[in-house]
């Protein structure tokens, strides 16, 4: 461990013996922006204490946090009981209702929605002319 202007910072190696994981998880925490890290000089990497501290939290927190395109972060809480089964619920109905319209047009499925769409838009370039 180094300080360097009053903040802590630590290797990626030893990063990785702190948190009891590989080299590469750090590297790909960084890479993915879960883990901030800074360079020095053209090779070097440390990251601050404070940021491996903030990655340690309890396994079931009662929500999770998603991380936008924009890097924001967004809380979003998990699903009550009473949620969850509805949405089991709604997602059995939606497999009934495929199987009453695959039935009805003999077992045929509908065509992927790339084809329609290639369809159309060759159909409406000809139309142009």
């Amino acid at each position: 461990m180094q300080t360097i202007l009053g903040e802590e910072y630590v290797t990626v190696a030893e990063a990785a013996r702190l948190l009891q994981v590989h080299p590469s998880s750090i590297r790909r925490w960084i890479e993915a922006g879960d883990l901030a890290a800074q360079r020095v000089g053209p090779r070097r990497v440390l990251i601050k204490r404070a940021a491996l501290d903030r990655l340690v939290r309890p396994v079931d927190s009662g929500h999770d946090v998603v991380v936008t395109r924009s890097g924001a972060r967004v809380v979003i809480p998990r699903m009550t009981p009473e949620e969850q089964r509805r949405t089991l619920e709604l997602v059995e109905r939606a497999k009934r209702v495929q199987a009453e319209q695959l039935a009805k047009r003999g077992g045929v499925p509908f065509s992927p929605s790339w084809e329609i769409i290639n369809e159309m838009r060759d159909e409406r370039s000809h139309e142009l002319g």
